[in-house]
């Protein structure tokens, strides 16, 4: 008799084995490509929203918007600083439209696509990119950065949704009218941002980032940069505030 060609059972076994161990060398590769992918295209963002911030300074004479939108006294209504930037941004028919337009596209320009609460950020028109608001305060300009704009921390990550909040105080909507900006670094606590925390354990009132690497933010001179896990209080705290006078640490 004639012997059928094929694979014995432990010839198929082995064939399984090579596949699986080439599928395990490969996942880790492809997991690191889509998570550089994804860290391009948030600091593109980053880039996009700190020249927005600039453009809108250069028609206001060094003026920046201020972390609640509002541009002057007598103005009662409080427009996030995400919205009146959006002209800035290609998004001049949302900002007109009062940044809510009924069947419109979404803003995702100020949406983090590593952002774990990206779905509801996207649907609810939030912003998972938070304002410092030591620099976008009262008297925002670019005059006042006396610790250099390179040294200066402009926008951080932030999940959109903290399941920490017990509201929608701390949420960084970029189309609430009364949106708030983030207070991250404080100068009696010895808090840098978040690293990688399960939303159970977001706390809104600072800044986190989903990224192993580190956080990204936006600097004042309109670069992006990622900030180490490991960089000390004094170094971030120093980033954090725009007319303090620290140096900066080695860690920078």
């Amino acid at each position: 008799m004639s012997r059928r060609p094929g694979f014995t059972l432990m010839e198929l076994l082995v064939v399984v084995a090579i596949i699986a161990v080439l599928i395990g060398l490969l996942l880790p590769a492809v997991q690191a490509v889509r998570e550089a992918a994804i860290r391009t295209e948030s600091l593109n963002k980053f880039k996009q929203i700190i020249l927005a911030v600039h453009h809108y300074a250069g028609d206001r004479k060094g003026r920046l918007p201020i972390w609640n939108g509002n541009p002057g006294p007598g103005i009662a209504e409080m427009r996030s600083l995400f919205v009146v930037i959006m002209p800035y941004l290609e998004q001049g028919q949302e900002y007109f439209a009062g940044a809510k337009v009924p069947g419109g596209r979404p803003i995702t320009i100020f949406v983090s696509p590593a952002d774990p609460t990206y779905d509801r950020a996207v649907r609810e028109s939030l912003a998972s990119y938070a304002a410092n608001k030591r620099v976008f305060d009262d008297n925002a300009n670019l005059g006042r950065i006396f610790d250099g704009t390179s040294n200066t921390l402009g926008f951080a990550e932030h999940y959109a949704v903290c399941q920490q909040s017990n509201g929608t105080e701390f949420r960084f909507s970029a189309t609430d009218w009364a949106a708030e900006a983030a207070v991250f670094g404080h100068q009696d606590r010895e808090w840098t941002f978040q690293h990688m925390p399960p939303l159970g354990k977001c706390y809104p009132s600072v800044a986190q980032t989903p990224h192993r690497g580190g956080m990204l933010t936006a600097l004042m001179d309109g670069s992006a940069r990622i900030i180490s896990p490991a960089i000390s209080y004094r170094t971030y705290y120093a980033a954090v505030t725009p007319a303090g006078g620290e140096a900066l640490g080695p860690d920078w």
